[in-house]
């Protein structure tokens, strides 16, 4: 019944317009995958189809897990608590779900998965419970953001604004 109703609309349209249809499909999926700037609705709908069977944390209470160097594609860790969780070099984190956690934030992403904070901004960011253990942080921004139960154990706090 489905085949009969998409056949009978596109049945009069030129020829190359469901090429162009699943074209566009695949490019905005493209876009929505890489983290590129768009609609964030699009993106989600496009995680929420790429992570269907893959591993669900979501509400699930992961203090302390240690997440480093693992592939977490297709993994949702929507509502999950991920108070001082490890991603240093996780994988494919921008190929999860991570609305409404700490990691929904890109740039934070970005941070805990590398490592790397030095010089860069997180200004009024809500970094509550994150682990940056070991994490360059020379001479970044902290200023009023949500540091409450974040771990700096051997990162480097050179200059870094903490106000």
């Amino acid at each position: 019944m489905v085949t009969a109703a998409v056949g009978a609309s596109i049945a009069g349209s030129p020829a190359w317009l469901p090429l162009g249809a699943v074209g566009l499909g695949i490019y905005v999926a493209w876009r929505a995958l890489t983290g590129e700037e768009i609609d964030t609705s699009i993106r989600n709908l496009a995680l929420a189809i790429a992570s269907n069977g893959g591993t669900s944390f979501r509400g699930s209470n992961l203090t302390d897990t240690n997440f480093a160097q693992a592939r977490l594609n297709s993994t949702d860790f929507r509502e999950a608590t991920l108070t001082r969780s490890r991603f240093y070099q996780a994988e494919q984190l921008a190929l999860a779900r991570v609305e409404d956690s700490v990691l929904s934030h890109p740039a934070l992403r970005t941070l805990l998965v590398t490592g790397n904070g030095r010089k860069k901004s997180y200004e009024g960011m809500n970094l509550n419970g994150v682990n940056l253990t070991g994490a360059d942080l020379s001479s970044a921004n902290f200023r009023e953001a949500d540091l409450l139960n974040a771990t700096f154990c051997g990162a480097n706090l050179e200059f870094a604004n903490l106000t």
